[in-house]
C-alpha cells in the first residue's frame, strides 16, 4: 500500500489523494446468456489489478481514462465508488520503484545495416511505447568504453558481438518483458533473445 499519493484523471484533469494498492480481483463469474439466448455459466477469471482508493469525489467520466500516480506510474482505469479501478492485469513479480509497484522491461533491436538515426528513433519510439504501459527500461545498449572495441580486445574478448549478446541475456534476467523491434527474426542476436525470453516466460511484445 502506498501512502499520500496522488493520482492525476487524464479524462477530467482532477488530482486525488489516496492510496495505491494491488489485488487480485475475480471477475466475468455467473450465468450469461451465448448468441442464441442460451444461458450457461461463466468460469470466474482471476486479475491482479491496481486499484487506487481515494477517500474524495471523482469527478465523472466516460469508458476508461490514463490514470498517473505520483508521475512515476501509469495504468488505464474505469472510475468506481471513491476507487480507480485498473483495466489490465499486472505480474504480481512486478518490484517496487520509488514506493510504487513497476515492471522491467528491455529492447531488442536489429542494429545492422542501420543509421545511428534510425537506430536511436526506433529506440526512442519503443521506450515511448513501454513507459506507456508502465515499464522501467532495462538498458542493453552498451556504448560506454569498458566496451568499445579496443578495451574488449585489451581484456581478451575474441567474438565481440557474443559479448554483447551475453551482457543482454544477463540484463534480460531483471526483467518481466521483452520488446521485439522490427525485423528482430532475421538478427541473429535478436533471435537468440526472443528463443530465451520465450523459454523463460518474459512477456513478448512486438513493434506494431
Amino acid at each position: 500500500m502506498i501512502l499520500k499519493a496522488i493520482a492525476h484523471i487524464k479524462a477530467t484533469g482532477q488530482e486525488v489523494l489516496g492510496v495505491l494498492i494491488f489485488e487480485t480481483i475475480t471477475i466475468d463469474a455467473g450465468w450469461k446468456h451465448d448468441d442464441k439466448g442460451e444461458l450457461y455459466w461463466q468460469t470466474p477469471k482471476e486479475k491482479y489489478l491496481p486499484i487506487f482508493k481515494t477517500y474524495q469525489r471523482i469527478e465523472p467520466f466516460r469508458g476508461t481514462s490514463k490514470v498517473v500516480v505520483n508521475n512515476k506510474f501509469e495504468f488505464i482505469a474505469y472510475s468506481g465508488v471513491r476507487c480507480l479501478i485498473g483495466t489490465e492485469a499486472i505480474s504480481k513479480t512486478s518490484r517496487r520503484i520509488g514506493g510504487l509497484m513497476m515492471k522491467k522491461a528491455m529492447l531488442s533491436q536489429p542494429m545492422a545495416g542501420k543509421t545511428d538515426e534510425e537506430i536511436v528513433a526506433t529506440r526512442e519510439k519503443a521506450i515511448k511505447v513501454l513507459e506507456g504501459k508502465g515499464y522501467e527500461i532495462v538498458n542493453t545498449l552498451f556504448t560506454d568504453e569498458w566496451y568499445s572495441n579496443e578495451s574488449m580486445k585489451e581484456r581478451g574478448v575474441v567474438q565481440i558481438p557474443l559479448c554483447f549478446l551475453a551482457k543482454s541475456l544477463e540484463n534480460m534476467s531483471l526483467c518481466h518483458a521483452a520488446y521485439f523491434c522490427k525485423g528482430w527474426e532475421n538478427a541473429r542476436g535478436c533471435k537468440i533473445e526472443h528463443d530465451a525470453a520465450v523459454a523463460y516466460g518474459l512477456e513478448i511484445i512486438y513493434e506494431d
